[in-house]
């Protein structure tokens, strides 16, 4: 069985409260599949089981078994390992120096799990694809990546558009770290898609063009989690971040989103990352985001930006696609400057669609 199969039974056998004799017979279904496809199929044949293919029956990452299998459909079955990197499912590669962590999955190919694959949130391929997927051959494909860090999703969603036969592809990124920043056209080269035009900003993103204040940072390698701080004058965040921890800032130029979404073609697929000012960013953007951008992934990581970035949206019409809430520690094990901070374990995610494009 693929790792994943053996997530599904697992949460199946789970999530169902199944009797020991069924969950025996759901392994059985699942040792006499071929592949995912063979076992979706038996598991839709089953009355026992086929409430797992139902639209409502989400994997604990957010997506369906359909839609897992709709991103298992792109996996590169010619990917393979090379030393000094390691290489996810879909056979893009990024080279192991780029964050510290990563050491120990050098020379290895990343299977596809219910969480997704490598460092990447299974909803994140399906957003990426999905948008991929409703574009035309002869359409431009404009990605916008926003916390780009070294442009995972410009080089993976330029790689997939390729593949599918898109040739006006464009890719925007705008990253604050200049370390990181750098990292992005080594990776671009690395997967073959340093051709594609790309427009890129050292920068951080904000609601306006501007300063802000960024974390200094000897070894970005370390930490992929630094954000801007916009409220200067506030002081309860002069000199810490986000997460509450103290840090030395310095002033960097700040791209408002508005701008951004003005200055170039139609965002095919926008991905906001930029660690907790996602609702701040998103709601000076609403104009602009109903003219110029189809499809976007938020990474949330509270719930109170969940909640805010919503309620922009959806009061904007936008349609909510698939979501998952970021997972949170609320307890005394993470405190700083005197107070106990919530730890996101794990980010959220948040897919969403712009009908005025459909």
């Amino acid at each position: 069985m693929t790792p994943l199969a053996v997530d599904v039974i697992d949460f199946m056998a789970s999530f169902g409260d199944l009797p020991p004799e069924d969950t025996a017979d759901l392994r059985a279904l699942a040792e006499a599949s071929t592949s995912l496809e063979d076992l979706v199929a038996s598991v839709r044949n089953d009355r026992r089981f086929a409430w797992a293919v139902s639209q409502d029956f989400h994997l604990p990452a957010g997506l369906g078994l359909n839609d897992h299998l709709f991103c298992t459909d792109h996996i590169d079955p010619n990917a393979t390992a090379a030393d000094g990197y390691v290489t996810d499912c879909f056979g893009i590669r990024t080279q192991t120096d780029t964050a510290t962590k990563w050491a120990p999955l050098d020379g290895t190919v990343q299977p596809w799990t219910f969480r997704g694959c490598f460092e990447h949130d299974a909803m994140e391929w399906f957003a990426l694809l999905d948008s991929i997927r409703v574009s035309k051959p002869n359409d431009t494909f404009h990605i916008m990546e926003l916390g780009a860090g070294w442009g995972p999703w410009i080089t993976a969603g330029a790689v997939f558009a390729k593949r599918q036969g898109l040739s006006n592809i464009h890719v925007t990124a705008v990253e604050g770290d200049r370390q990181r920043f750098e990292f992005i056209t080594r990776h671009r080269k690395d997967n073959g898609v340093d051709d594609v035009p790309l427009t890129a900003h050292h920068a951080v993103v904000g609601p306006f063009d501007g300063t802000a204040l960024f974390p200094v940072l000897p070894d970005s390698t370390h930490d992929m989690g630094f954000a801007a701080i916009f409220d200067r004058d506030d002081p309860a965040t002069i000199g810490k971040d986000y997460r509450g921890a103290h840090r030395e800032h310095i002033k960097v130029a700040s791209k408002g989103l508005p701008g951004l979404l003005k200055d170039g073609p139609i965002v095919d697929f926008l991905h906001v990352d930029i660690q907790n000012s996602e609702a701040m960013v998103i709601a000076a953007a609403l104009d602009e985001l109903d003219q110029f951008c189809r499809r976007m992934y938020v990474a949330t990581h509270s719930r109170s930006v969940e909640w805010e970035v919503a309620q922009s949206l959806m009061g904007r019409g936008w349609v909510l696609m698939k979501e998952k809430a970021c997972e949170m520690h609320f307890g005394d094990a993470y405190t700083q400057t005197g107070r106990t901070w919530p730890l996101v374990l794990k980010d959220g995610a948040q897919y969403w669609r712009n009908p005025a494009f459909d």
